[in-house]
């Protein structure tokens, strides 16, 4: 309530108090709720190390949205030591657990080749499961690696579906690529 500013005055601080004791008492979505404010200096001073740690605990508790925010943490080093390894790892968590976000990074590593052993294959799966679970930004990628016959068959009319989806999604690149 005091966060969004719905039923009661707006008010980040009081917000990031309710989100330590919720994160204190085991919550964990208080917890990945309280590193988003750290992450982001809303309420409180921003600090990526104290983010990192509170990511850590909730993804450990199974909050997969905070596996999701440690990776970009780990892959950008920020608060943390920078590692594409740990990155993905917590990526594939994020994944695994749900977080559909992570499913497109992860694949975007598997493209890539960074911090896992490139491999087409698994960078469209991870952008059709993203896509599927409603990630446009995952169905642009899917779109591209189609276009170009990356690692499948090219085709057009998957192209433009893919591409459509993602421009009707509000991803720009989607609408470009069209």
């Amino acid at each position: 309530v005091y966060e969004t500013g719905r039923g009661a005055e707006q008010d980040h601080r009081i917000a990031v108090r309710f989100l330590n004791y919720a994160c204190d008492g085991g919550n964990m979505v208080g917890c990945d709720n309280l590193g988003l404010s750290y992450r982001t200096g809303r309420g409180v001073e921003q600090n990526h190390g104290i983010a990192a740690q509170l990511f850590r605990q909730a993804c450990e508790g199974g909050e997969s949205a905070a596996c999701f925010s440690l990776g970009a943490l780990l892959l950008h080093g920020r608060g943390v030591q920078q590692s594409d390894e740990d990155a993905a790892q917590f990526y594939r968590l994020a994944c695994e657990g749900g977080e559909m976000n992570g499913c497109v990074e992860l694949g975007a590593m598997y493209e890539n080749g960074r911090g896992v052993e490139q491999s087409d294959e698994r960078a469209l799966r991870l952008f059709g499961q993203s896509c599927d679970g409603g990630i446009m930004l995952g169905c642009l990628f899917l779109g591209l690696m189609l276009d170009s016959g990356r690692g499948v068959e090219r085709s057009d009319e998957g192209t433009v579906q893919l591409f459509t989806m993602a421009c009707n999604g509000g991803v720009i690149q989607g609408c470009t690529s069209l």
